[in-house]
């Protein structure tokens, strides 16, 4: 959401979301407290401000000014997700698209052998071929396996996600031109205090240029991730 609200709010490009999982409302008021950098929590309990309410009515005319849309419909069929893109893009112009999330696609029941595992295959990959087709970026949001929780190494228990962690289908590793690997690691400052705030971007994959991370910081109470200043971290970041 931080990459659709960056390009339709700050450069007006029209953005196209498929929401599966939840309804537009939820990711209308997660917009609205990562534009504002309001608590969701204020905004949830009504403990707001006269600067808060300032900050929030200039996020609001943001908001309803940028080319947002968003589709929340339930259990959709990657058929549907096709037609309902192409009326976005010869509609409204879109040049993103973002897909929340690929196995919360509806089975349409055409795959006689009822394999899961294919039938996300042929998703990813028919989603491959509409971004080709309608030449825009199509941005598909996946879950991991529960392997990733299984090995330490690190403060907070996880590992390091793979590839292979991809939920459901090696086919997303195959198509993707470039998959990124969210982690969360807990490290120590110099005094020993653990920050837990720090996120961590693997590229694991990029076809067209270099693999490699980068750390960025996640103000939970605003849904929001920022740039880490070089050897530093983030204002009010939360614990």
């Amino acid at each position: 959401m931080n990459i659709a609200a960056n390009v339709a709010i700050h450069k007006k490009i029209p953005v196209g979301i498929f929401s599966l999982e939840m309804p537009k409302e939820a990711l209308a008021k997660r917009l609205l407290c990562a534009e504002s950098s309001i608590d969701s929590l204020k905004i949830d309990t009504s403990n707001l401000k006269d600067s808060d309410y300032k900050q929030m009515s200039k996020a609001v005319e943001r908001l309803s000014n940028a080319p947002i849309f968003i589709d929340d419909s339930a259990e959709m069929t990657i058929l549907q997700i096709q037609t309902k893109a192409r009326r976005l893009k010869a509609e409204q112009d879109i040049k993103l698209i973002v897909l929340d999330f690929l196995t919360l696609i509806k089975s349409s029941g055409q795959r006689r052998d009822s394999n899961r595992y294919l039938e996300v295959s042929d998703w990813a990959r028919t989603l491959k071929a509409l971004a080709k087709e309608l030449a825009v970026p199509v941005i598909v949001i996946s879950q991991l396996n529960r392997e990733v929780e299984k090995g330490g190494g690190n403060i907070s228990g996880s590992r390091l996600p793979k590839i292979s962690d991809l939920r459901d289908s090696g086919e997303i590793e195959q198509v993707a031109d470039v998959v990124l690997l969210l982690h969360c690691p807990s490290y120590q400052d110099t005094e020993g205090a653990v920050i837990d705030h720090t996120i961590e971007i693997h590229v694991a994959k990029n076809r067209n240029g270099p693999i490699g991370k980068a750390r960025l910081a996640f103000l939970k109470k605003f849904s929001k991730f920022e740039n880490l200043e070089q050897g530093g971290t983030p204002p009010d970041a939360p614990v």
